[in-house]
């Protein structure tokens, strides 16, 4: 609900007559965005620590080494094989 609030106010900002907005409305209109785009923020990474990354991804080592050491082979690693 709240992307969707987000989305509606981005709508709002792109279809204003600039002319025949009054400097109130638009700050009004950025204090709106502004406690929508931090809630949203809230909500989407503050419920889930692991979800820092931008996913459910652990976070592994350098070189694709995971925490018993052993390397596993990326995607990329993969691919540059064949």
């Amino acid at each position: 609900m709240l992307l969707i609030a987000l989305l509606a106010v981005a709508r709002k900002f792109i279809i204003l007559d600039m002319r025949e907005t009054s400097a109130e409305y638009l700050l009004a209109l950025a204090a709106i965005t502004l406690a929508l785009g931090v809630t949203y923020r809230l909500m989407r990474f503050g419920a889930d620590p692991i979800d820092r990354l931008g996913g459910n991804r652990r976070a592994t080592a350098s070189g694709g080494e995971r925490e018993s050491g052993i390397h596993h082979p990326g995607k990329d690693e993969i691919d540059a094989e064949q």
